[in-house]
């Protein structure tokens, strides 16, 4: 049996040529330039067996044709100085990389393509009135209760709310001299200023989100920031109480190594 090992050297479709693969000037970071071959095959004896490589398999065919495409979401995905600008509606998001992982998802593609676009009217929403995403991740610093220029500021997120207050055991338990204001985005919150220098939610006291439904009925809950929540274990179901948490730096915890060594 005689096998021509010549036309193995030649590269097919899918398989890395000789030299280095050209990146055409134009194209995304992603693009590479593969030489395209038809058939090959083996020599055994006086017969060549040949394959057709165009016979590949039309899901892989459409694979390779969305990858030479760009898409705007992509675009807008990567690039970091881009600018979150509004889909036009003629854009056509043909280069989702899901599906070039699967194209058994094709089905799927206006449905990816809804979800793309909310991802990214979404994220424009955020950078607009919130700032960078990475402020916007660190909401422990805005919501909850925390110290701002010599008061307490209390954030919390209800946008069904129709009023709310902050109770606990500094206002007795009623909050008709503490109510909260709501923002357009269903933030509602408070300033506390301090009295004679001194917070007026003492640390490591009790408090509570008091807010009321559509329907009227007041509701008490924990504040969803709350740093720390404590129980009474001698009452069987008894509910949590919020705790305002402020210690004095003599009191804290610092951290003696920022780094870990390995």
């Amino acid at each position: 049996m005689e096998i021509n090992f010549n036309v193995l050297s030649k590269p097919i479709r899918g398989s890395f040529p000789s030299s280095s693969p050209k990146v055409s000037s134009g194209a995304s970071r992603n693009k590479i330039c593969f030489p395209s071959q038809h058939s090959t095959g083996l020599k055994f004896g006086s017969q060549e067996q040949s394959w057709d490589i165009s016979s590949t398999p039309k899901s892989r065919v459409r694979k390779d044709e969305r990858m030479k495409h760009s898409s705007a979401i992509s675009a807008v995905l990567t690039d970091d100085n881009s600018t979150m600008a509004p889909l036009e509606e003629d854009v056509k998001t043909e280069n989702i990389g899901l599906l070039n992982l699967d194209p058994d998802l094709e089905p799927y593609l206006d449905h990816f393509r809804y979800r793309m676009k909310r991802y990214v009217d979404q994220k424009m929403l955020i950078e607009k009135y919130e700032g960078p995403l990475e402020e916007f991740a660190q909401g422990y610093l805005k919501f909850g209760f925390n110290r701002e220029d010599g008061c307490i500021v209390y954030r919390e997120w209800a946008p069904a709310a129709q009023e709310a207050e902050v109770i606990g055991d500094f206002n007795g338990w009623n909050g008709s001299n503490h109510m909260m204001e709501r923002d357009q985005f269903g933030v509602w919150s408070i300033r506390i200023p301090d009295v004679d220098s001194k917070p007026v939610i003492p640390h490591n006291s009790r408090v509570k989100f008091r807010f009321k439904h559509g329907n009227g009925v007041w509701v008490d809950r924990i504040p969803a920031w709350i740093k720390y929540a404590t129980v009474d274990s001698t009452k069987f179901a008894a509910p949590y109480d919020g705790v305002y948490w402020d210690p004095p730096p003599s009191e804290r915890f610092c951290y003696s190594y920022l780094e870990a060594e390995f």
